[in-house]
């Protein structure tokens, strides 16, 4: 059901600048939280 959602997030986009350039840090990103989940993002290095 639509009401049990309680984050959605459609085509994430992070991006950050650093010396000389932008790095791209997180492409076209896609997912849903509902009552009663849990969801865990981890960088590559782990430390995200």
């Amino acid at each position: 059901m639509v009401q049990d959602v309680l984050v959605e997030v459609d085509d994430l986009h992070v991006n950050f600048p650093t010396i000389g350039k932008h790095v791209e840090a997180v492409r076209g990103v896609h997912f849903k939280i509902k009552k009663g989940e849990t969801l865990g993002i981890v960088g590559e290095s782990g430390s995200g």
